[in-house]
């Protein structure tokens, strides 16, 4: 069944559902955008991302002029990662379990307060490299929660037959933010400080709540289940307390239930603490089960993780880069970050362009191939502006690889399993990019220089792609895509 046949009061608000007058006016690439919730959605997430951009670009140049160290500049980026690792299915769990809408509101109210704390501890001169470090941490802790949300939401506000296009566009305003906000970011700091940035990023946040608290809410995807399964089910509670009647003739009487009762309601919540606890273990032991009896899943989290490796140190260690390969200041580490995301805006265009006729595993492989280019070119950049070129080229094909994984797994994976799927993307990616981060980091700073490394990724991104293409491990999935599309 695709979201056009179910109840709107399920998956999406009514009012989402565009007018035929809507749809006309919209090019195709763009017809996400005639759904209500979705654009309110989208629009929200392209304030708020431009702020978490800005911030981003703002903590790592901070954290490079404070210590011109590489390798503490990668463990203040690896501690707002880590926590990808153990709060992330935490959010994946919660997104299959309330209601999306509400869940990001939350998560952004705290993220709302880790900002303000940030920007008043850059007032009070007291940002050293554990203050930033722990920020860092704090931030990413909360971002964690609201990451899988995030992801999982966009089924539920659009029909199937746009879910690519709805995936291509959430993955465009991301690059767009990561192309303005380092921009914005340089800019500013460049003219007033770092702490006009972290005060200007607490701003979108309170714009995101705004836009968000717009939104239709949408029942959590269980809610329809549960309320099904409480009907056929016998309530515990009514047996515990002698309200059942003994339909067999041979249980106690009212009498003798009370009297057995007595003592248990001290251990009551106690007891609902722990079956709680372990029915949020079950469910997630759950998903990792689903993936687990699904190879194109694995084959996509897989490709995914390989991602984070080789390409996580180039967005991350972007300041390092900067000063170390060009000498630059902070409005030029933020036009060589920026471009990163220009590039992706021209990638996600393209993809757009492309629509589903062009299979998943293709644009993966040109995806990696193109990034093998790009790589190695930026490794041998001479000046700021080719730096920036390359740079560029990089984030074009990051997004052919990026996005099309991200649309089969949402087209594989069931809603009631969606929040969990993105869940196990985060904590792989929680995993592998702090180890590549703090390795390139190390190895920048003690062995053979960051040019060096960067080679280094360029081969082993070759040889990835060279081994896909010849087992075709991603082919499995592209039956799954045509058959989701």
């Amino acid at each position: 069944m695709t979201l056009d046949d179910a109840e709107p009061s399920e998956f999406r608000p009514s009012e989402s559902v565009p007018s035929e007058s809507h749809k006309r006016k919209l090019p195709t690439a763009l017809s996400p955008l005639a759904y209500r919730e979705y654009r309110l959605f989208w629009s929200a997430s392209v304030v708020s991302n431009v702020g978490t951009w800005m911030y981003l670009a703002a903590i790592g140049w901070l954290t490079e002029v404070v210590t011109d160290s590489p390798l503490q500049v990668s463990l203040v980026v690896t501690a707002g990662i880590i926590p990808l690792l153990f709060f992330s299915p935490l959010g994946g769990l919660l997104a299959d379990r309330m209601p999306r809408v509400r869940l990001m509101i939350l998560t952004v109210m705290l993220q709302t307060i880790v900002s303000i704390g940030l920007a008043l501890a850059y007032l009070a001169n007291a940002t050293t490299f554990w203050v930033l470090f722990m920020f860092s941490m704090l931030n990413g802790c909360v971002a964690s929660l609201g990451a899988p949300v995030q992801q999982a939401i966009i089924p539920q506000l659009l029909p199937e037959r746009h879910l690519r296009g709805g995936v291509v566009m959430n993955s465009t305003q991301w690059n767009i933010s990561r192309s303005v906000g380092p921009l914005i970011a340089g800019y500013v700091v460049t003219i007033w400080s770092e702490g006009a940035v972290f005060w200007i990023n607490t701003a979108t946040f309170l714009a995101m709540i705004f836009v968000l608290a717009r939104m239709t809410p949408i029942p959590a995807p269980k809610a329809s289940s549960e309320t099904t399964s409480s009907e056929t089910s016998i309530p515990s509670t009514e047996i515990n307390n002698g309200q059942k009647s003994d339909d067999t003739g041979r249980g106690k009487n009212t009498k003798d239930q009370k009297d057995d009762s007595v003592g248990k309601d001290d251990t009551a919540e106690k007891d609902d603490a722990v079956r709680e606890i372990k029915g949020i273990l079950a469910e997630f032991g759950e998903g990792i089960r689903y993936v687990l009896n699904r190879r194109e899943l694995i084959a996509v989290l897989v490709s995914a993780s390989m991602l984070s490796v080789v390409l996580a140190p180039l967005q991350w260690l972007a300041p390092v880069i900067a000063r170390d390969f060009f000498d630059a200041e902070a409005a030029g580490f933020g036009q060589l970050a920026g471009s990163f995301g220009i590039g992706s805006i021209l990638g996600g265009v393209v993809l757009l362009g492309v629509g589903n006729s062009v299979a998943t595993a293709r644009l993966v492989l040109i995806g990696y191939g193109g990034q093998a280019i790009s790589v190695a070119l930026l490794a041998g950049a001479p000046t700021l502006w080719v730096g920036a070129v390359t740079m560029g080229l990089s984030g074009f094909f990051f997004v052919f690889v990026s996005s099309s994984l991200i649309t089969v797994l949402q087209t594989l994976a069931g809603d009631e399993f969606r929040g969990r799927m993105m869940s196990l993307w985060m904590m792989l990616f929680g995993i592998s990019v702090p180890i590549s981060n703090f390795a390139h980091g190390l190895l920048a700073e003690f062995v053979i220089g960051m040019r060096w490394l960067l080679l280094f990724d360029s081969i082993l991104i070759v040889a990835y792609t060279v081994t896909v293409a010849t087992r075709r491990t991603l082919h499995q999935t592209e039956g799954h895509q045509t058959e989701g599309m």
